[in-house]
């Protein structure tokens, strides 16, 4: 990009200073843009996921699961079936790389079909290094 000006000296300097700090708050507007729209892209496939019962990709969502966890997930895998998820309310500080969202999931156990519900507030973190969106929080416990 070139930034050219008809006057030159001092008076020129806070036009040039100007220019490059719009560009540079552009810039900066259009990785939040792009982080928001990662974090969409993200959420609505993990919902998806949920809603589908698609457990291997809800577990490639949640970033440190132990594990207990992993087993624990793989247990109510062969047991439940998801009948809703549903985001009741959320929120991201897109600059900082983190949001939260707090979501009802809908399920029943293959031997009762007697429907339950568990809400969850699920904190995501943006990793930079590779561009993706993750749930750093554990999956709930569906009794």
């Amino acid at each position: 990009m070139s930034i050219s000006f008809s006057q030159g000296g001092p008076s020129g300097r806070p036009l040039v200073l100007l220019a490059m700090a719009a560009v540079l708050l552009l810039g900066g507007c259009a990785t939040t843009q792009q982080r928001g729209y990662e974090l969409e892209t993200a959420q609505r496939a993990y919902l998806r996921a949920a809603r589908w019962g698609d457990w291997a990709v809800l577990r490639s969502f949640h970033r440190s699961l132990d594990a207990d966890a992993v087993a624990l997930m793989h247990e109510q895998s062969r047991n439940l079936r998801m009948s809703a998820y549903t985001v009741l309310e959320g929120n991201a500080d897109l600059e900082n790389g983190t949001a939260w969202q707090v979501v009802e999931f809908g399920y029943y156990r293959v031997d009762s079909n007697i429907e339950r519900h568990v809400v969850d507030k699920q904190s995501w973190v943006y990793d930079q290094d590779r561009s993706v969106w993750f749930v750093d929080s554990p999956f709930p416990r569906l009794d």
